[in-house]
């Protein structure tokens, strides 16, 4: 296992294929430094002989960097959401030292 890649799964690091019918795993050894070149990459199932088809690849993009008005409208809500607790704790504790002003102990 690559250095590079040591957050990974083994399963990820060796570019495996599970089976849709049993579930068993089967490691294609195509990108493997210990596999032979051009080793070929079985097309079923070792185990119940289903065929195997190849794993769609995602194309992960980064997501942009929020523009400064962006951030700053998040951080203004941020503080309105806090704002909105404090007030109801607030509230809170005012009815309650009310109700226990009326309600005699």
């Amino acid at each position: 296992m690559d250095v590079e890649r040591g957050d990974q799964s083994r399963e990820d690091s060796t570019n495996a294929i599970r089976c849709r019918t049993c579930g068993c795993v089967q490691t294609a050894i195509d990108d493997c430094h210990l596999a032979a070149p051009r080793a070929p990459r079985s097309t079923s199932c070792e185990i119940c002989g289903a065929s195997l088809g190849q794993r769609s690849r995602v194309v992960v993009l980064e997501a942009p960097e929020p523009s400064p008005v962006e951030s700053h409208w998040a951080r203004w809500l941020e503080q309105r959401r806090l704002e909105r607790w404090i007030w109801f704790g607030f509230l809170t504790g005012l009815a309650f030292a009310l109700t226990a002003m009326v309600l005699p102990f």
